[in-house]
């Protein structure tokens, strides 16, 4: 994710209290700002994923996604 400084100074920093859904429940602040996203169909950048890997805890995920959708009413998708 690559955000102007101005678009991280309206949404604020990610929240310390979401170990897997950080992003998206920024993306959703920065979207209730009125903010649109884009993607620019590039790999900016590459991850890997190993056994101690969070993002491998699904079902913890899951509640935090619930957790976003609870608190803003929706998980922000991407425009067509």
């Amino acid at each position: 994710m690559l955000a102007r400084r101005r678009v991280y100074n309206m949404a604020g920093p990610f929240a310390p209290s979401f170990a897997f859904a950080e992003s998206i429940e920024w993306m959703a602040r920065v979207r209730a700002h009125g903010m649109l996203s884009a993607n620019t169909g590039v790999v900016e950048l590459r991850r890997r994923l190993h056994l101690s890997n969070k993002s491998l805890e699904r079902a913890a995920a899951a509640g935090e996604y619930l957790r976003v959708v609870r608190e803003h009413g929706r998980i922000p998708c991407r425009q067509p």
